[in-house]
């Protein structure tokens, strides 16, 4: 099946919203959540990507521009995040072509990558040659004992 891969455009706005309510339909996300968590950042517009097959966008691939303080300096970095593809469609390789797309995009302007991928995605960043640093460790409370605790 023919696929594009391309940089995301506003007017895409409510396809993306469509997809992250299909993959994550209990996260509730509006267009003034999508507007501060892509276009508000201080970095700037976050650097998005999108997989479409015959004109709907069947993959997302987000990359937040921040920066970093490594030894020293401030580096521009991109934490991706939020990637998926449609459950229909998964199994194309769509969200590794548009890893690349953004590797080619962040080397191209020196930029650090870092991300926290889960275990539907973490094969796709190994097989575009992300390397784990560390195993973060995973930590958790009940609100309730902390509330008590007050």
């Amino acid at each position: 099946m023919p696929f594009q891969i391309r940089r995301v455009q506003p007017s895409d706005q409510p396809s993306i919203l469509k997809l992250i309510e299909t993959i994550q339909p209990d996260a509730v996300w509006s267009a003034e959540h999508y507007q501060w968590q892509y276009l508000s950042e201080p970095g700037g517009n976050a650097a998005l990507y999108a997989t479409e097959v015959d004109g709907q966008i069947v993959a997302f691939y987000a990359a937040v521009i921040t920066r970093l303080r490594v030894n020293g300096k401030i580096l521009p970095a991109w934490r991706i995040q939020d990637v998926m593809t449609h459950p229909e469609h998964r199994g194309q390789g769509y969200l590794h072509k548009l890893g690349e797309r953004c590797l080619a995009d962040m080397r191209a302007c020196g930029a650090l990558g870092y991300t926290f991928p889960n275990h539907l995605s973490e094969k796709s960043f190994r097989r575009t040659g992300w390397t784990e640093l560390c195993r973060v460790p995973v930590r958790s409370m009940s609100i309730a004992a902390a509330a008590d605790s007050e």
